[in-house]
């Protein structure tokens, strides 16, 4: 639950293993392709205002291909009215095989709900990613944050083979 304005508002339990509230809006939302040629597609999709979040958004999502960049993906989401968590994975791999770079600084420790409790440097949380090291048995179910300024990206790669996938 959250407030905003002196207004209390309820998001639904989409995770009942935690009771929480962890996938967003958008995870079973119909999506229009508005426009696409052979690089790239751009989709649109409107979320209506609901009880626990009465604005509506006009969300977009940008997939491009490039053979030097790889899959570029750019999300939007603007609240249309009165008054958003990527997943990245790379198909067939467990993600403990993989390798992740991560530029965040900070972590936000989760507690037994998941909801983020406490700030903490990723070096002495034990989940520094800053640069390239293979996932293994981390538990990466936490907030991050401390970004640095301009453009940075999120890598998960097989080491093995280099195919990945980067979120900037």
């Amino acid at each position: 639950s959250y407030s905003w304005e002196g207004s209390s508002y309820d998001l639904p339990v989409d995770e009942p293993a935690f009771g929480t509230a962890l996938h967003g809006f958008v995870a079973f939302q119909e999506w229009e392709i508005a426009e696409a040629d052979s690089s790239s597609v751009l989709l649109h999709t409107l979320i209506a205002a609901r009880y626990s979040y009465p604005w509506t958004l006009a969300v977009s999502a940008r997939y491009s291909l490039d053979s030097d960049a790889g899959l570029t993906v750019e999300l939007s989401a603007t609240n249309i009215g009165e008054g958003t968590a990527p997943y990245l994975a790379v198909d067939g791999i467990q993600v403990d095989d993989l390798e992740l770079e991560n530029p965040a600084s900070i972590i936000y420790e989760a507690n037994d709900s998941m909801i983020p409790v406490a700030a903490h440097d990723v070096a002495s949380f034990g989940l520094d990613f800053r640069s390239p090291a293979i996932i293994g048995t981390s538990r990466l179910d936490h907030a991050f944050a401390g970004l640095p300024e301009g453009t940075w990206a999120v890598t998960l790669r097989d080491p093995a083979s280099g195919v990945g996938v980067s979120l900037s």
